[in-house]
């Protein structure tokens, strides 16, 4: 009897490996892959959630983006819902991407326990394997600065189902994403902020752009399944900054030394101050002089005159007399 029932088990093996092959070869040809998390049909509503937990201060402000590929996902741009955020300004007309932001310094988002960032649909429009990265430019609490302890996932929903949750975010690593849009805030790859996470110093990869944060390691992507990490190089940064400090001491030097020649230059403002002024008071000193002057001589030239009438007025009289004997 035993003998019988192995050669049945073999060829009812043998069977169930070949129909899970024919399965898999029309699931494959009829669905798109999702972050190798989740697979939908084409025509299906794919959810793509963003969940926020952990955070070590209140939210004050947010810039960030998600990417995907537009040849087998559509964005739907009016699906875009936040649960924490008011007043959001978002553009989801872009070929790849949707973006939003969002800033209020009087309330706060609270995100130390999970709740939604961010969600927008897609429909797939086309079946084979496909990408949905995020990439947060500014991340900050209400002390301006990036946030150093939080935890970011992920949920997959089809036609309103979730069909994976609580995956790591897959970050954007194109070089032309993550140099233009890096900001203050650092991507970790495993989601998870500096002071929470269990990778600590060197073991705590991020892809970062060309911005210098003020860390000693960033992450290189060299392609998109391998991650290498590199040291920065901070000593050019630090000549750079030295060279400059010794240019501008320099230029300070240089002008003092001009202002100095062209004070010795110029005797015309020194000579005004100083010796002008005596001659001007000599001037000042010198004009009652003339002016007195032809006051004493007019006096007594003038009482002269005044005395001197009488006189010939006399004479006028003698006259008068003499002719009238």
């Amino acid at each position: 009897m035993l003998k019988k029932t192995k050669p049945f088990l073999v060829i009812l093996c043998a069977a169930a490996l070949l129909l899970g092959c024919t399965v898999t070869a029309f699931a494959t040809d009829d669905e798109l892959e999702i972050n190798s998390v989740a697979s939908a049909a084409v025509g299906d509503t794919v959810t793509y959630s963003l969940y926020l937990s952990d955070a070590d201060d209140p939210v004050e402000g947010i810039q960030m983006y998600i990417y995907y590929d537009p040849d087998y996902l559509t964005v739907d741009p009016e699906s875009l819902t936040y649960e924490k955020f008011d007043g959001v300004v978002q553009n989801a007309d872009n070929e790849n991407f949707v973006t939003f932001n969002w800033t209020d310094i009087t309330n706060l988002a609270d995100f130390s326990s999970k709740a939604l960032l961010v969600s927008v649909d897609f429909t797939v429009t086309q079946a084979g394997s496909a990408e949905i990265a995020e990439f947060i430019q500014e991340l900050y609490g209400d002390d301006m600065t990036y946030l150093k302890a939080y935890t970011l996932t992920y949920d997959i929903s089809v036609n309103g189902e979730v069909v994976s949750s609580d995956n790591t975010p897959v970050i954007a690593t194109d070089d032309d994403i993550i140099n233009n849009r890096q900001g203050g805030f650092i991507n970790y790859l495993d989601g998870m902020g500096e002071e929470n996470s269990p990778n600590a110093g060197d073991d705590h990869d991020a892809v970062i752009g060309d911005k210098e944060l003020g860390t000693m390691y960033v992450t290189e992507v060299v392609n998109a399944n391998e991650v290498i990490d590199v040291e920065s190089d901070s000593s050019v940064s630090k000549y750079i900054i030295i060279a400059a400090v010794v240019i501008i001491i320099a230029a300070i030097v240089v002008v003092l030394i001009l202002m100095n020649k062209s004070k010795n230059n110029q005797p015309a403002d020194n000579s005004f101050g100083g010796e002008d002024v005596p001659q001007l008071e000599n001037e000042i000193e010198a004009e009652p002089v003339q002016e007195s002057a032809p006051d004493v001589e007019d006096v007594p030239q003038n009482d002269n005159e005044i005395e001197a009438e009488p006189e010939q007025e006399n004479a006028a009289d003698g006259d008068t007399e003499v002719l009238t004997e």
